[in-house]
């Protein structure tokens, strides 16, 4: 007994000193003196499990229990090495025991609640801690833990307030700062997380999880720059271990624009960690922001041999296809996103898009039917809804869903062009003209636009209007021979025969083979005047002489009335020699003068139903691909 209790002083002594293996002799001498000596075995147990032998301390506590069951301390202590094995079911039987014989051991009601969190029974852990909590209301870790699983259960208030009292009792736990800031970040408040991060960094800096989040944090305060700071930070203290860290370090540089930075980034991620499904796909997205098109398939390929149900990857790589007009792969990569999402309008929406290229225009209209039922107010799903109904000739239908674009979106001008191509295809001139007028008050420099106002307004027989859009057409794209062809129609629509001619000439020096306006030139030089047209339009000379004989003509017309001597017949004396001198003769002269032109070139009038206005194919805004921003903005608007 004697030489059991030096040995097991001797062993306390080596513990203490933290020399472990040796004091773990010295016990193991104290058992062959003594085999029953319960301290010798508890202690065993103890230095075993600083140890990481958890099976044997397990072994020496249960050697305590079977001659000591009432020993608390052995009961806590098996739990705590089948916990550290992961046997927490058994833990949390074994802390029951401890508590069974000392409800008031606040480590046990702690311990437990421990076990419990681990097994993502977080309400039980909570009231373990509330427990403990009320036998000893001073322990920072029975708070800091509390506040874990207040955390894990989203009450991110409470997880807050009991913080604060650990922090209280513990200003300086950097661990419970950092901590802290990890509600505030889910309730977004951001500015309050980063007080905490800062706050845990003031304390202990070399913490990489605290500038990461930090990073996070201000990331989300769109302070990209500094956000990348904190990375860097993060990194410098383990570079080569944390695939997250390059993985969000990538996300700050994508969202501040610097995307060549944040391919390096993305690609350090999947280095460290290939099986990186995120990474490689956020990487295919830098990629294709990029316009490396090509390379953003092989990212999102490899994302989708990780994880073959990351939606956003499916969706991205029909994305990329479709730029690469590979349309029919583009479709299956959007029927893969849709098997495992069939409510995501965006993809619906590009589906429509793809088949409409393969000319697949039925099928596509089914898409953009799903995608308008999805998101009824997705305008750009209705007005390339519109676009595939007119490819189908459903010119009616295709009114309507452009008109449901334009009501959706009044200020995206290319709904309002492509009504007004459908209207004008249709007839519906008014409506066309109004159409077209609001696009370009939108794109004012659109020539096509002005072009498509200008045939508007010809059918409505407004040539003076159409002849000015015209003009307007050719001042934008001065090397068009349509728009100076169609400036020549309208101005021989208003008799400017001269004008006119010049126009064609212009047209023909742009393009000589342009068939139409040689005809129209040739049919207009071919072509005599009219009377009116030979005297009053083509020779300002001829109108001041026509003007005149027609001035002479009306005054001797007249001067009967204002002579003062009426030419009479019979009884009040008519002298006819007289009347045919100096009235009938002079009148008959200059009608004579007036109307011998037309007789001797006797002609036809200007208009000349062989000349027609000639149109471009209707231009329909082109279909577009949504990446989710657009990720307009955006950014390519793109899908993570």
């Amino acid at each position: 007994m004697a030489n059991a209790r030096k040995f097991l002083e001797k062993g306390d002594k080596l513990f203490i000193e933290g020399k472990l293996e040796t004091a773990l002799a010295a016990y193991e001498k104290a058992l062959a003196a003594d085999p029953n000596d319960t301290n010798a075995l508890t202690n065993r147990g103890l230095a075993l499990a600083q140890l990481k032998r958890y099976e044997e301390a397990i072994e020496s506590y249960d050697r305590v229990i079977e001659t000591e069951s009432y020993n608390s301390s052995t009961w806590k202590n098996r739990g705590a090495a089948l916990a550290h094995l992961g046997r927490y079911e058994e833990a949390i039987r074994s802390y029951d025991k401890a508590i069974d014989v000392d409800p008031d051991d606040a480590s046990a009601w702690f311990q437990r609640g421990n076990a419990l969190d681990e097994l993502e029974k977080c309400q039980e852990a909570v009231e373990c801690y509330n427990k403990a909590i009320a036998i000893d209301p001073t322990d920072a870790s029975i708070w800091f833990n509390r506040a874990n699983s207040l955390n894990k259960l989203k009450l991110c208030q409470a997880a807050v307030e009991s913080y604060d009292k650990a922090i209280t009792i513990d200003p300086n736990d950097a661990l419970a700062w950092y901590a802290r800031g990890n509600p505030f970040y889910i309730l977004k408040r951001y500015q309050d997380a980063l007080e905490s991060y800062d706050k845990a960094l003031a304390i202990d800096p070399d913490t990489a999880g605290v500038w990461n989040n930090r990073g996070n944090t201000l990331a989300h305060l769109g302070r990209y720059q500094e956000a990348v700071h904190s990375y860097d930070k993060a990194l410098e203290i383990e570079p080569n271990h944390h695939a997250s860290i390059w993985y969000n370090r990538g996300t700050a540089l994508f969202q501040a624009k610097d995307y060549q930075d944040a391919v390096v980034s993305y690609g350090k991620a999947v280095s460290i960690e290939p099986s990186h499904a995120a990474a490689w796909n956020a990487r295919g997205n830098t990629l294709y922001v990029l316009k490396r098109y090509e390379e953003a398939v092989v990212c999102y390929d490899r994302a989708l041999v990780i994880d073959a149900n990351i939606e956003a990857a499916w969706y991205n790589r029909g994305n990329a296809l479709c730029l690469l007009r590979r349309y029919q792969e583009a479709v299956a990569s959007y029927d893969r996103a849709l098997a495992i999402d069939s409510n995501d309008a965006l993809i619906w929406y590009n589906r429509g898009n793809a088949l409409c290229e393969l000319n697949k225009y039925h099928e596509a209209l089914e898409s953009y039917d799903r995608a308008c039922i999805i998101d009824g107010d997705h305008a750009k799903a209705w007005n390339n809804r519109g676009v595939a109904l007119l490819h189908l000739s459903l010119y009616d239908e295709a009114i309507n869903s452009y008109t449901k674009a334009v009501a959706l979106d009044s200020k995206e001008p290319e709904y309002q062009h492509n009504l007004a191509e459908v209207h004008a295809l249709l007839g519906n001139n008014l409506n066309a003209l109004a159409a077209i007028e609001a696009y370009l008050a939108y794109r004012p420099a659109d020539h096509q636009a002005w072009d498509t106002k200008g045939s508007i307004l010809s059918r409505l027989g407004r040539h003076r209007e159409a002849l000015v859009a015209y003009e307007r057409a050719a001042l934008i794209d001065q090397s068009n021979a349509l728009y100076h062809y169609n400036c020549g129609i309208a101005l021989q629509k208003l008799r400017k025969k001269q004008e006119a001619a010049d126009r064609f000439r212009l047209a023909l020096q742009d393009n000589r083979a342009f068939e139409k306006a040689a005809d129209a030139l040739q049919l207009l030089e071919d072509e005599q005047p009219s009377w009116w047209d030979w005297w009053f339009r083509e020779s300002r000379v001829r109108a001041s002489v026509g003007v005149f004989l027609a001035t002479l003509l009306i005054t001797y017309i007249m001067l009967p009335l204002f002579s003062g001597e009426f030419i009479l017949v019979g009884d009040l004396g008519l002298n006819i020699g007289q009347s045919l001198w100096y009235y009938i003769s002079p009148v008959s002269a200059i009608v004579l003068l007036l109307v011998l032109p037309a007789v001797l070139r006797w002609g036809k009038a200007a208009t000349s139903p062989g000349i027609v206005l000639s149109r471009q194919e209707p231009n329909l805004a082109p279909l577009d691909i949504v990446t989710s921003a657009d990720e307009e903005d955006h950014p390519v608007e793109v899908k993570r």
